[in-house]
């Protein structure tokens, strides 16, 4: 049941008072026309109340039933806006949630893209470091087999270096391709220094070869033998005139 409030009684204008007593006069007039008398006695004075006491009653309880009413109407209103309100602010929190949700979205996506990307490389690194790894070991287990050879490749190389010494030192070539070596010539020229005849350096490069438990095969001529030593004085001249022009001196040269 609707709570009733206690009615204040308002105050009423002038014009209002003017009114009501109208009302009355007019309802006055009514009456006497109804009844068909004159008789002043049987008419209530305009000022006289028409309602008694249990119509005054329902009349204010039906004032207070409007009133209370129109105060549950009015709440129901402000309600009303109060909850159009809140629909309208949860609206926009809908709409914001909305929008933030699409840009988390956004982000989640290329946050995942970014890292795909950065696992990719990843493990793209991961396997060229395997790859490594793989040809890391098998060049230490090559590495490791052929230090384990190395001893007995070191024998065979001295063996055989020994038997290439032995195999070189019981013979010496004075020619290589044709040509006499330079060693050669360095011999012969030596021998022709020490007064040894041209036509008997061949035959002494031999006894000697013999003495050292060599064998030399070529027999050096006289001819070549005599060539050596011209080569040399040939090269000793121009040696001295490259000398001579290279050399920041001035000669005089007097003829008398």
């Amino acid at each position: 049941m609707a709570r009733q409030y206690k009615r204040c009684i308002k105050r009423r204008s002038a014009a209002q008072k003017a009114s009501i007593i109208k009302a009355r006069g007019v309802h006055t007039r009514k009456l006497e026309e109804g009844e068909g008398s004159k008789d002043k006695e049987n008419i209530l004075p305009p000022e006289t109340p028409l309602i008694d006491n249990r119509l005054k009653n329902k009349v204010k309880e039906g004032q207070c039933r409007y009133w209370n009413e129109r105060r549950k109407i009015k709440r129901m209103r402000e309600k009303g806006d109060e909850q159009k309100r809140e629909v309208k602010r949860l609206k926009d929190d809908n709409y914001q949630l909305r929008v933030e949700l699409t840009r988390t979205e956004k982000e989640l996506a290329e946050t995942a893209n970014s890292s795909i990307g950065v696992i990719h490389a990843q493990q793209q690194r991961l396997a060229l470091q395997a790859a490594e790894h793989t040809r890391v070991i098998k060049s230490q287990a090559a590495l490791a087999k052929r230090c384990k050879r190395f001893a007995g490749i070191k024998s065979e190389a001295e063996k055989r270096g020994y038997a290439r010494a032995l195999k070189r030192g019981k013979s010496f070539h004075l020619r290589h391709k044709g040509v006499y070596t330079s060693e050669a010539r360095s011999i012969a020229r030596q021998l022709v220094a020490s007064g040894t005849a041209e036509k008997h350096v061949g035959t002494a490069i031999q006894e000697i070869g013999k003495l050292m438990g060599v064998e030399v095969k070529e027999k050096m001529s006289r001819r070549t033998a005599g060539r050596t030593v011209l080569e040399q004085g040939v090269a000793a001249d121009i040696q001295l005139g490259y000398d001579m022009v290279m050399t920041d001196s001035t000669f005089v040269l007097v003829i008398q």
